[in-house]
């Protein structure tokens, strides 16, 4: 997670905004979970605009090299998603020790 997510964001001094940008994007970027069309397009139009967003940021920001820092903030999705997936799976092993009956409950409720 250091090598492939910390460091990176750390070399390029990653902001707030652009941290937030990324939870919209990866909110409104569901994948393939059975969507009607309607809502595809939906999903699609609101993914979009977090982008614009994102870059008219960079531009009021009056960030040199929009492109190449947008690319850059973009390619954190793969790390990100990775270690959420990863940490997912980590949380959804301890109902399985049967340790925390009231801690298993949250967790369930949590990564419903």
């Amino acid at each position: 997670m250091i090598e492939e997510l910390v460091r990176p964001m750390l070399e390029m001094g990653i902001t707030y905004g652009e941290i937030l940008a990324l939870r919209l994007i990866i909110f409104w970027n569901p994948g393939s979970i059975g969507l009607a069309p309607e809502t595809i397009d939906i999903v699609q139009r609101a993914s979009e605009k977090a982008i614009k967003e994102l870059h008219n940021w960079f531009d009021a920001a009056k960030i040199e090299k929009v492109q190449t820092r947008l690319g850059n903030v973009l390619l954190l999705l793969s790390p990100i998603s990775n270690h959420t997936q990863f940490l997912t799976d980590i949380v959804s092993t301890i109902p399985g020790f049967g340790q925390m009956p009231e801690w298993d409950i949250f967790l369930a409720d949590l990564l419903r």
